[in-house]
C-alpha cells in the first residue's frame, strides 16, 4: 500500500515504524513537538488528533500505547474513508 501515513506517537515503536515506512505526519504530546520536529524535518508534527487528521492520512498507525488507543481510535473512525 502506498499512501499518506499518520503516526500517533514517536517513542520507541513510533521511531521504528517511521524508519520503515513513508510517514506524512506524526502526533506527539505538546512537550515533544520541538524534539520530534528536529528528528523529522519536513514532516508535519502536531499535538492534536484533529491536526493529524487534517493532514489527510490514508492510514493512521497508533504507536502511543494502550492508554491513548481508545480515545484516539474513536476520534479517527469518523474520518475513515472506506
Amino acid at each position: 500500500m502506498t499512501g499518506r501515513i499518520g503516526l500517533i506517537g514517536f517513542g520507541a515503536i513510533g521511531q521504528v515504524v517511521a524508519s520503515e515506512v513513508d510517514v506524512a505526519a506524526v502526533l506527539v504530546r505538546e512537550r515533544y513537538l520541538e524534539s520530534t520536529r528536529r528528528a523529522l524535518p519536513g514532516l508535519a508534527v502536531v499535538a492534536s488528533i484533529e491536526d493529524l487528521l487534517a493532514t489527510g492520512p490514508d492510514l493512521v498507525v497508533e504507536c502511543a500505547g494502550s492508554r491513548r488507543c481508545g480515545s484516539t481510535a474513536r476520534r479517527c473512525l469518523p474520518a475513515a474513508r472506506i
